[in-house]
């Protein structure tokens, strides 16, 4: 067996140097994703001030009415956070990959029911916190 030829340091500083601006670079297809999730919502925006424009031009609605009429119009152009379903594993499903649950329609996601107690427990707790006071110790 041969020995290793040994490695200038020069050298493997410029090629950890390289992987480093190679790691720095976000990732070409997330760019994509958020420059077009941006373009969406500059159109919304848009659309949104064009309607607003029109509004505030007709003069023989109220002022409430035309605020009422705003609100509605920029609530629409926010983005809606899709709804994700949980949906519980059963124990005899557990083992084997789980299917699409009948009746369930978009994103889900699959917990066991140790998880989902664990979370219901979470919010039960930040309520109890919330009742007792500001620094004060939860009432038992």
């Amino acid at each position: 067996m041969t020995k290793p030829q040994p490695v200038p340091a020069e050298l493997t500083a410029e090629y950890q140097r390289k992987v480093q601006e190679l790691n720095v670079r976000p990732i070409k297809k997330v760019m994509e994703a958020k420059a077009r999730k941006k373009r969406r919502a500059t159109k919304r925006m848009d659309k949104a001030k064009k309607m607003a424009e029109k509004i505030m031009e007709n003069a023989d609605s109220t002022g409430q009415e035309k605020a009422k009429q705003l609100k509605k119009i920029y609530k629409k152009t926010q983005e809606k956070k899709k709804e994700v379903t949980y949906v519980v594993a059963k124990k005899q499903a557990a083992a084997r990959r789980a299917r699409r649950p009948p009746g369930v329609k978009g994103q889900y996601r699959v917990v066991d029911p140790r998880e989902k107690k664990d979370k219901r427990s979470l919010v039960v707790k930040k309520r109890r916190e919330k009742k007792s006071g500001k620094g004060g110790k939860s009432a038992r």
